[in-house]
């Protein structure tokens, strides 16, 4: 004898932790809540999953056959049942792939299905991690970590900056208001390679690789919804934002409408951290103050060509004990925003220049000038 539709629900609503998580802070529309049930074991033990893959994966275990009708239905029983929780939103609170890390008190703390977290990074949290060195007998180098991200620029605070961002990606629930723009004109800088070691620390499936293009286009946004960062390594030459209203919010976390294909659209704050590399200074159509704040441009001036060594992208960055190394040195960092070094903020202020003609006429007139005014 199968069970009944509403049997399923009722035993995975008693037997599993399900919850309807909150996308925003109001509480006032339950359509736009997300249906997640928390895994307490496997990949993504800790964290609530919002898969209808997974949860058909466990009621599957209940009803063998069970069909896409019932499936349905079983989702909208569960919908009116089950308690609805907020995402946790301590700033000092970070899903690692071992636990919960009190970024404060430096402890790791085992998880919990009271913290709602619905994504994690998938690097383990290692107290006794050490900068290793790696010796390649080829060509009788000798490698680590901490001697490649200091060859990444010859400005120490370029080189403070990128390890703050690196720990920034991890820590999604801390209000950055900014996002990175890692500028050079040239090949070969190290960005590309630094993006893969970012995406080695959040993990396959956490992060989102959304163009600057692509943030005012329908159904482009949903993949910010189990995400953590957004880490894109090339935009195109030559683009030019019309629309920055979702770029803007989903820097500083406010709540945008994600369109989802085959299903209702719903009201979304994203906590995380994005990261976009340029070869050409964007031109936006936007030029207010509040844009420009959201920007921290990081300029790469190092070129490697001729000197690659393609084994540190595809091997080194992703050795374990490397990762968790640099999990490590994120973690015991003390920061909660970045230190910019003058550099970025002169890249800043060429940027503005050059995204406004008429700021550029005024820098270039203003010091010609011999009147007090100017009619």
């Amino acid at each position: 004898m199968e069970l009944e539709t509403y049997q399923i629900a009722y035993i995975m609503l008693h037997v599993h932790y399900i919850a309807l998580i909150e996308t925003t802070e109001s509480e006032d529309d339950a359509d736009c809540a997300l249906l997640g049930v928390y895994m307490e074991d496997g990949e993504d033990e800790g964290i609530y999953t919002t898969k209808d893959s997974e949860i058909r994966r466990i009621a599957r275990l209940y009803k063998r056959r069970i069909t896409y009708k019932e499936f349905q239905e079983m989702m909208y029983i569960m919908r009116e049942e089950a308690p609805r929780v907020k995402r946790c939103s301590e700033r000092n609170l970070i899903a690692v792939n071992n636990g919960i890390f009190d970024f404060d008190t430096k402890t790791l703390m085992p998880f919990t299905p009271d913290k709602v977290f619905t994504s994690k990074s998938r690097v383990d949290y290692n107290p006794n991690a050490k900068n290793v060195v790696i010796h390649n007998d080829e060509d009788g180098t000798d490698w680590d970590v901490e001697s490649w991200m200091n060859t990444l620029s010859d400005d120490k605070g370029v080189v403070t900056i990128l390890w703050q961002i690196l720990g920034a990606i991890i820590r999604p629930n801390v209000s950055w208001n900014k996002a990175c723009f890692m500028y050079s004109e040239s090949g070969n800088n190290g960005k590309g390679t630094l993006c893969v070691l970012m995406r080695q620390l959040v993990g396959e499936g956490r992060y989102a690789s959304i163009p600057l293009k692509d943030f005012g286009k329908d159904f482009m946004l949903e993949p910010l919804i189990r995400a953590t960062s957004v880490i894109v390594d090339e935009n195109d030459v030559g683009t030019y934002i019309d629309k920055a209203a979702n770029l803007k919010a989903v820097i500083t976390g406010d709540t945008i409408q994600v369109n989802r294909k085959f299903k209702a659209p719903i009201s979304f704050k994203f906590k995380g951290f994005m990261v976009q590399c340029l070869n050409e200074m964007p031109r936006v159509k936007d030029k207010s103050d509040s844009f420009y704040r959201r920007q921290l441009f990081i300029p790469f001036t190092k070129c490697f060509t001729g000197a690659e060594r393609k084994y540190i992208k595809d091997d080194y960055l992703k050795r374990k004990e490397v990762v968790e190394y640099v999990m490590y040195k994120v973690l015991n960092m003390n920061y909660y925003e970045f230190d910019v070094p003058e550099v970025c903020k002169n890249a800043l202020e060429e940027y503005k220049e050059f995204n406004d003609p008429v700021r550029q006429f005024m820098a270039e007139i203003m010091p010609q000038l011999q009147w007090d005014f100017v009619p």
